[in-house]
């Protein structure tokens, strides 16, 4: 099966929660290969989509960055739990609908508080495997199953070492990546989540 390598530059936001689908059940660190990344039942669902602000937010409007309510749906219909990194100081701005509003303790977060949200979500009524019921009484999400957007390296090194997918975009609307991040998050956005409201 092939799947995405660390740091793939994935053009346009076409399919972009396929894309984080893929991500979230990618095995870190993987190598790069030809064949195309394909579907495996319900073992590469995202369970739970974390957004920092930055990457949520245009900064300048406070408003939901262009692609963002459109993930937010896609989330939900796939039934992914989803939060957002508030740090400390931020200004007011667009709340993102369904989200878990997290606080940490600094513009960036850390491991134990991307941990500690991780284990403090809940997912009802988990999928089973290849079709199977799921467990009846629910459960956290598993780390190597959430994805995290991120605009920084101290961000990615938060959400690799919490044992996430970090996916990279660019710090501002229609800006450029962080180049420290390339080649370190597993995968990254030219241009930004996109297209859609």
């Amino acid at each position: 099966v092939g799947s995405l390598g660390a740091g793939r530059r994935v053009p346009g936001a076409a399919g972009l929660f396929v894309m984080l689908l893929l991500c979230a059940a990618r095995p870190a660190p993987a190598s790069r290969r030809s064949a195309p990344a394909k579907m495996l039942r319900n073992i590469d669902r995202c369970e739970a989509l974390i957004f920092t602000t930055s990457s949520a937010v245009d900064q300048p409007t406070s408003r939901l960055r262009r692609g963002v309510s459109r993930l937010l749906a896609e989330a939900s219909d796939d039934g992914a739990l989803v939060a957002l990194l508030e740090p400390p100081g931020s200004p007011e701005h667009e709340p993102l609908p369904g989200a878990v509003t997290w606080p940490t303790n600094a513009a960036e977060p850390t491991v134990a508080e991307l941990t500690s949200l991780r284990e403090s979500m809940h997912i009802a009524a988990p999928a089973g495997f290849a079709g199977a019921p799921g467990a009846a009484w629910g459960r956290e999400p598993v780390a190597a199953r959430c994805v995290v957007l991120v605009t920084s390296l101290g961000a990615t090194a938060a959400a690799l070492g919490a044992g996430m997918r970090a996916v990279g975009v660019p710090p501002e609307e229609e800006g450029w990546l962080d180049e420290e991040i390339d080649g370190v998050a597993d995968a990254c956005l030219d241009g930004g989540i996109g297209e859609g409201p």
